[in-house]
């Protein structure tokens, strides 16, 4: 493999603590709304941060991020820290429901080498 081809990435690697089981607990109308608020929550943090370019995967109960400029490595943290303080009460003005526990997130940031052989 030609090193040409390898860009250096940065991914924050996004868990929601427990959200499988706390999901199932509740009904179908509340967990189509947590659903629907998962697909919007990220945006304003992510403009906020001047982070649009990222590429989001959704894991089905998290999420991973990934930049190839190191010049946003701040903003990347900045941006789960952000996160971490801001997403339960993002999901509950997102859903207009009162969840009894707190969403909580596991955070982790990875550094590595991509392939741009496609």
């Amino acid at each position: 493999m030609q090193s040409n081809n390898l860009v250096n990435t940065y991914c924050l690697v996004i868990d929601i603590i427990d959200s499988t089981n706390e999901i199932l607990s509740v009904s179908s109308a509340v967990r189509n709304s947590f659903n629907l608020a998962l697909t919007q929550v990220l945006n304003p943090f992510l403009e906020k941060m001047e982070l649009e370019n990222a590429y989001v995967k959704f894991t089905g109960d998290g999420w991973v991020i990934t930049i190839e400029n190191a010049n946003n490595l701040t903003h990347l943290i900045c941006f789960a820290s952000l996160l971490y303080r801001k997403f339960h009460a993002s999901i509950v003005e997102l859903t207009g429901v009162f969840f009894i526990n707190n969403w909580d997130l596991r955070l982790a940031i990875a550094n590595g080498r991509l392939s741009k052989n496609y």
